[in-house]
């Protein structure tokens, strides 16, 4: 851990412009897991996970067991653990990812705009379909085949549960982006592919194309 924190710290003073990502895997040892929290997350810019992975930041914060917490499955649950560990951690940019929907949190200080945010969003969303779909992306991967791939109706849903959980403004269905506290909020439902040929590393894909879109 010292030897990682030394090398981060290392390659800020180095390049102090360039964004770090950190994107997060299920780690159940509590200590490795704490230690990410607690001395590698100050130093990253930006951090991707999904719902299962947020599940151990939020248990962690609170002192609870993974059967302790009360998500239900619940966007405002989980809304409310991306909050308390972009606060805690410092993050500048936060995003989770599922198999419904992508929330996007992005500290308001930050020069990128929330709509910039959204098309890269919409980007990752688009080529992890088209990955899901045909088991790779390449070079001539085209925006046509992904229209009709269908929206999410559970995203949908989802997306209106948050929007009376944060009281966004009314034209939140339309744009997706909302102001939280420090945060811009950018919400995206996801295109479901029904019969997917791969989904290992889609996760990856998604963070990291929304990230270096963006």
């Amino acid at each position: 851990m010292l030897s990682t924190l030394s090398y981060l710290n290392e390659l800020k003073v180095a390049r102090p412009t360039l964004k770090l990502h950190f994107e997060y895997d299920t780690i159940p040892v509590d200590a490795i897991r704490n230690g990410i929290r607690k001395h590698v997350l100050p130093q990253m810019d930006s951090m991707g996970l999904n719902e299962v992975e947020l599940d151990y930041f939020i248990k962690d914060m609170h002192g609870q067991t993974l059967n302790q917490l009360n998500q239900e499955n619940s966007v405002g649950y989980y809304f409310g653990g991306l909050v308390e560990l972009a606060t805690k951690s410092g993050l500048e940019r936060i995003h989770l990812h599922n198999f419904d929907y992508y929330i996007c949190l992005t500290k308001r200080s930050q020069r990128t705009s929330p709509k910039r945010t959204r098309q890269a969003m919409i980007l990752s969303a688009v080529i992890a379909a088209q990955r899901a779909e045909t088991g790779s992306v390449g070079n001539k991967t085209t925006f046509n085949s992904a229209k009709a791939i269908s929206i999410s109706e559970e995203g949908l849903a989802q997306m209106e549960a948050l929007a009376k959980h944060i009281s966004a403004p009314s034209n939140f269905m339309k744009t997706g982006i909302a102001e939280y506290s420090d945060y811009n909020v950018i919400f995206l439902p996801t295109k479901v592919v029904s019969d997917p040929v791969s989904t290992v590393g889609l996760g990856d894909t998604i963070s990291s194309i929304a990230f270096l879109s963006e």
